[in-house]
């Protein structure tokens, strides 16, 4: 499926769809607003680290605002900056979904579960979605990784 996806913070780099063929991508909807989100960041991070230099896998990080981003993307850069900052992410490109076509989209693809904070799909080189996390399964033992990121290295 197409992606429309645009630069937010620590990125000029516009999404190219045709770029992404033939690439894993991982996409990671979050909210600096969402508890479980901020919770499962610091996997997240660790996850693009892991595959920073793997050109064959694309980690896309999408900050998302509680309600429609259009309004006030100058406030959501702000506090995603900021947020990176504080989570030792500051290198981590993040792109926004100001018309949330992209979420609609996959809203309309998981009709049973719709669409939640935290997200996250694994894509495969042909477009398809591999599969997905909706929300955050915290560690059962501190250090460990999550469920959720276990699974994600496992379909990657």
């Amino acid at each position: 499926g197409e992606i429309d996806l645009q630069p937010l913070v620590n990125t000029d780099k516009k999404i190219v769809n045709s770029e992404l063929k033939d690439k894993v991508v991982v996409l990671h909807f979050w909210g600096t607003w969402c508890g479980p989100c901020r919770e499962e960041f610091p996997e997240m991070v660790q996850l693009f680290r892991e595959y920073q230099e793997n050109d064959q896998v694309v980690f896309l990080s999408v900050s998302c605002s509680p309600g429609a981003e259009s309004s006030d993307l100058s406030r959501l850069q702000q506090e995603t900056q900021t947020f990176l900052e504080q989570a030792d992410a500051k290198d981590m490109p993040t792109y926004v979904d100001s018309a949330m076509f992209t979420r609609s989209r996959i809203a309309q693809m998981l009709s049973a579960g719709g669409f939640g904070y935290p997200m996250t799909l694994v894509v495969n080189g042909h477009g398809l979605v591999q599969d997905y996390w909706l929300g955050y399964t915290p560690r059962r033992v501190l250090g460990e990784p999550s469920a959720n990121s276990i699974e994600i290295r496992k379909t990657i």
